[in-house]
């Protein structure tokens, strides 16, 4: 049955801004952790270059504070010859284009944005060294994929996620319609916290975190996009 008697709400806690609506809600952001870029990142990926194929990014934030590190340190043009002479991947097409924006290369993306199909991907291409661009907390299953297939790999964090207690006391006045996921650990964090509305999952690995956790999923995204969660919020909303 359509709704049409109001705007819904839907709750969004990533620490990238999301556009003012989703579909037929209005979207409420309170990231529940801030990025902070790390120092020297880029230095040890240049002292890497002798050997690495392959650059690789899993979410849309490495490529965005990798290249704001490099132009502060005096780097940029070394990181941007070093992206250019290699394979580039990425998590999916959000990330693609970031790296896209502030690295000026479109990377192979996998056809499913999962962790497993983007190992896939690099081994079917016939990579054999790579250099993962992360925060700690992205895709555990792509070292173990790779080293499988005897791929070289090394993990550089270009930036890490610091937690907001403030955010997170704004985000429980809130009662959404909807909480939308994106991300395992800010599934973990957000229902800890006890945030409540209606749960939309962005993909399989943030999906798997809340079953672990005792939580219904009304929806997960797909395409594993905001595209994906328009798509959720939209059947959701009219199905009401």
């Amino acid at each position: 049955m359509e709704n049409s008697s109001r705007e819904c709400t839907a709750l969004i806690l990533g620490p990238d801004s999301p556009p003012p609506k989703l579909g037929p809600c209005r979207t409420v952001w309170i990231p529940l952790f801030r990025v902070k870029p790390v120092p020297g990142a880029v230095r040890v990926i240049l002292e890497l270059s002798n050997w690495v194929e392959a650059l690789i990014f899993t979410s849309p934030r490495s490529p965005r504070s990798l290249a704001l590190t490099a132009r502060e340190e005096g780097l940029f043009t070394r990181l941007r010859d070093l992206v250019m002479r290699v394979e580039i991947f990425a998590i999916g097409p959000t990330t693609g284009s970031m790296v896209r924006e502030y690295l000026g290369k479109y990377p192979s993306i996998p056809r499913q944005y999962t962790g497993n199909d983007l190992a896939r991907l690099i081994v079917d291409v016939g990579v054999k060294n790579a250099i993962g661009i992360r925060s700690p907390d992205s895709l555990r299953e792509l070292p173990v994929i790779l080293a499988e297939n005897n791929i070289r790999y090394v993990e550089v964090y270009s930036y890490v996620t610091v937690f907001s207690p403030e955010n997170a006391e704004k985000a429980k006045g809130i009662k959404p319609d909807f909480l939308l996921l994106t991300s395992p650990k800010i599934a973990e964090k957000a229902l800890s916290i006890g945030l409540t509305g209606e749960i939309i999952s962005i993909g399989p690995s943030t999906s798997k975190t809340i079953k672990n956790l005792g939580y219904k999923i009304s929806c997960e995204a797909y395409p594993h996009t905001l595209k994906g969660l328009v798509g959720c919020l939209s059947e959701l909303w009219d199905g009401r």
